[in-house]
């Protein structure tokens, strides 16, 4: 009992404190963005296209797979914070990276995407070339990853 009310006070206060931070967070990884492009038919994980959807707090994939090579992620804000998507190969479980200051250790990692961070409402696009694994997708603007902008995606 304690422990669900201490959940249900602590996380929020825990998420809404790194967001006070947030301003001076970001990401030491190399960014890769260009303007998304328009329209589309929703490309299937074959063509590796990607749609991915930022909000607080939740990174949403379609596909949540795609073919070894050439990767397209068209991203979209939706939310109303700055957000940046970052995927790196781990086979970690999507919560278990390291955490430093409110954000993802990344000295001990290597982004093998980075969609640089973006303001609420807009789009941004990134074009990677991802090998066959697992990887972890997280929005690692202070507090985010810890509230939990974090998923999985697999290469095949």
């Amino acid at each position: 009992m304690f422990r669900s009310y201490l959940r249900a006070v602590a996380v929020p206060f825990v998420v809404i404190a790194s967001l006070s931070l947030a301003a001076c967070g970001g990401s030491a990884a190399p960014a890769t963005t260009a303007p998304a492009s328009g329209g589309g038919t929703g490309a299937s994980a074959a063509e590796g296209a990607v749609k991915a959807t930022l909000k607080e707090f939740t990174i949403t994939l379609a596909p949540t797979s795609a073919k070894a090579g050439a990767v397209k992620v068209d991203a979209t804000n939706a939310g109303t914070l700055p957000h940046e998507l970052i995927f790196v190969k781990s086979d970690l479980a999507a919560d278990k990276l390291a955490v430093k200051d409110g954000n993802v250790d990344m000295n001990a990692l290597k982004a093998a995407g980075t969609i640089a961070q973006f303001d609420a409402g807009k789009s941004a696009s990134g074009s990677f070339t991802l090998t066959a694994g697992k990887y972890v997708v997280f929005c690692n603007i202070a507090g985010h990853y810890v509230g939990g902008m974090r998923t999985t995606f697999t290469v095949e």
